[in-house]
């Protein structure tokens, strides 16, 4: 049998998350687990296994940006009367921060069925997009966010970005400039707490 390969794409500040997140997941589906940096395998209950590969924009600029142009470039010239999501959509890809390359055996019906609910629910909660082999992008809620038929079930669509990003972007510094906008920030808003 072949083997589907799906993407995860997202903007976060920490890539640890997608790790933690599929691995919480799959738990109870897993008999052993390899990993290898930013490579690793389970293999599954029934035997099959799943191979990942994660791409972090901190520690593998050059990979994320090569694949995210070959994306964007490749979506560009989709033609479509949904020129506002396909715009949104080449922005979101343009600034995707980590890549996650989830390859699974197909054959069985459950297995797909368990690894497609896993993708979606990890897509929801960590805020990013599932590209799956037919060229076809889809949101954590099973929206056809965009495909290269020029497809989507949204009449726009907002780039999205998981949270953490702007904690550690921007508060989880040691730069002096964040730390004394923090203070600024916190002597302006209590007084104000306080009196609710």
């Amino acid at each position: 049998m072949d083997n589907e390969c799906v993407y995860f794409y997202c903007v976060t500040g920490d890539s640890g998350q997608v790790t933690i997140e599929l691995n919480r997941m799959l738990d109870c589906f897993i008999h052993s687990r390899e990993f290898d940096g930013n490579r690793w395998k389970y293999v599954l209950n029934d035997r099959s296994e799943v191979k990942c590969q994660l791409l972090d924009k901190e520690r593998e600029p050059e990979e994320v940006s090569k694949h995210t142009s070959e994306l964007v470039s490749y979506f560009e010239r989709v033609p479509t009367q949904k020129e506002e999501v396909k715009s949104s959509l080449l922005f979101q890809i343009k600034v995707f921060t980590t890549v996650l390359k989830v390859e699974y055996k197909r054959g069985d019906r459950n297995r797909e069925n368990m690894m497609c609910d896993v993708l979606f629910h990890m897509a929801d909660k960590l805020q990013g997009l599932l590209l799956f082999p037919d060229m076809s992008f889809y949101s954590g809620k099973r929206e056809l966010v965009f495909n290269d038929e020029g497809k989507s079930d949204f009449v726009t669509y907002g780039p999205m970005i998981n949270t953490d990003f702007f904690m550690k972007k921007f508060f989880m510094t040691d730069d002096s400039e964040n730390k004394e906008r923090r203070v600024r920030t916190m002597k302006r808003f209590l007084p104000s707490i306080a009196r609710w």
